[in-house]
């Protein structure tokens, strides 16, 4: 994510989430960091976005999956795919996703 996306960023997750702003920036900011934000656009458009935020869990490295936006869009299937491949190949043992809703938590089932 490019700082210039942040506002869209936080647009999309309180339209889907519903969760406040502040909530929202405090997450981007100080759970992830901006260099663990990925998103997703179509037609110049931010349509999904994902928090990629790496944990330890008993000495093993891993990915955090937290903050998945993008409702009906295979936008978002791609994005988490790339996301899962991408870590694995930067050595994370494990990812882990909790979905927000229905519709996520069988795309993520499809994953693994």
């Amino acid at each position: 994510m490019q700082p210039s996306d942040e506002a869209a960023v936080v647009a999309l997750w309180q339209k889907e989430r519903g969760d406040s702003a502040e909530f929202i920036k405090t997450a981007l900011e100080k759970f992830a960091g901006a260099e663990n934000i990925y998103v997703a656009e179509e037609n110049d458009e931010i349509v999904a976005a994902a928090l990629a935020v790496p944990v330890t869990l008993k000495g093993r490295s891993g990915s955090y999956l937290y903050g998945l936006c993008g409702q009906g869009s295979l936008l978002l299937a791609g994005l988490v795919d790339c996301l899962c491949a991408q870590q694995k190949l930067r050595g994370a043992g494990f990812t882990v996703a909790v979905p927000a809703g229905q519709e996520q938590a069988a795309l993520l089932e499809s994953k693994g």
